[in-house]
């Protein structure tokens, strides 16, 4: 089978969108920690051989990491949550304030959002944007969606 990976940046869903993948019966990853050391020395085969437990991956590091993931499994499917940009920014100071986070350091090159915000949105663009570029001629392995729209069974289900 083969692998599902979640590339929303936090805030737009991705909690809501690892619940529906537990329900279906995915081992899902979520936010992982413990891989900051090899992701700054860039093993990633620390990281593929990390992800042998897991059909689903969400939250942080996946969605930085989204090109070597299409590499190191290449019949794997793609998500990209998103939301409107003033309500992601504004639940991500709520959530996060001042308080300082080594993942947030790693993504965003600062390690809280309070008196960021537009570093934070800057980066969130430049991840869409990316992500939407890097598969533009392969859309059945990506699917786009915004979780305030509505997201039916049928459009998660589309692996």
């Amino acid at each position: 089978m083969s692998k599902i990976f979640c590339i929303g940046f936090q805030k737009t869903g991705t909690t809501s969108l690892g619940k529906a993948f537990t329900m279906l019966g995915y081992r899902v990853c979520g936010v992982t920690q413990e891989l900051l050391p090899a992701l700054r020395v860039s093993d990633f085969e620390k990281i593929k051989e990390y992800l042998q437990s897991y059909d689903v991956c969400k939250d942080n590091p996946w969605p930085v990491l989204f090109r070597q993931l299409d590499e190191y499994f290449p019949d794997s499917k793609f998500i990209l949550t998103h939301r409107n940009e003033d309500t992601w920014i504004k639940s991500v100071v709520n959530h996060f304030d001042s308080k300082p986070s080594d993942m947030n350091q790693y993504i965003y090159g600062v390690s809280f959002p309070k008196g960021h915000e537009e570093r934070f949105l800057n980066r969130y663009r430049e991840h869409t944007e990316s992500v939407l570029n890097f598969f533009k001629d392969r859309q059945d392995d990506l699917l786009v969606i915004n979780l305030e729209d509505g997201a039916t069974w049928e459009k998660i289900c589309f692996i």
